[in-house]
């Protein structure tokens, strides 16, 4: 006896999961300073991938590298990558992992870790072109992740927004 299966049973779900391609994606960050200008900077050692089931996003991770962070000042970031800011020699990544995608909102919820304090956020889709590229954007509280500042804390401001570009 023979069994025919039809092709439709080894179709049920695709999934796929691509590598984010760093050299054409980029982290961003811009955070106030004594109440009226921005800083601005980014990281540019980062890994991470998305993961596509029937073309719909279904997962997002990634890990930045701490020590590549740049703001263009040297001294700034020098600074920033002390112990009493980032302490990269302590904490060497920050890491995200989605744990819920609402397309119908646009938002992707994860643990973002920053110096192993793990905190809920959401990041939200700006632009989004499956299979090839997605914008996001994102606001957290500094103080959500102990990154107190000592004696400049007052002149920095808490929240810090965040873009971020993938290609994938």
């Amino acid at each position: 006896m023979y069994l025919s299966l039809g092709q439709g049973f080894f179709c049920a779900s695709q999934s796929k999961t691509l590598v984010i391609n760093a050299e054409n994606s980029q982290i961003t960050f811009s955070i106030k300073h004594l109440g009226v200008l921005n800083v601005e900077g980014g990281f540019h050692d980062f890994e991470g991938e998305v993961t596509f089931q029937n073309k719909q996003l279904v997962n997002l991770k990634g890990n930045i590298r701490v020590e590549s962070i740049s703001t263009n000042d040297d001294s700034r970031d020098k600074m920033l990558l002390s112990e009493a800011y980032l302490d990269s020699k302590t904490y060497a990544t920050i890491q995200f992992n989605s744990s819920e995608i609402d397309t119908p909102s646009n938002a992707i919820s994860g643990q973002l870790i920053i110096k192993r304090e793990t905190r809920p956020i959401q990041l939200f889709i700006q632009n989004f072109e499956t299979e090839t590229e997605m914008k996001l954007t994102a606001k957290i509280s500094r103080k959500d992740f102990k990154l107190d500042f000592g004696s400049m804390n007052g002149l920095i401001g808490d929240i810090i927004k965040i873009e971020v570009f993938i290609n994938y």
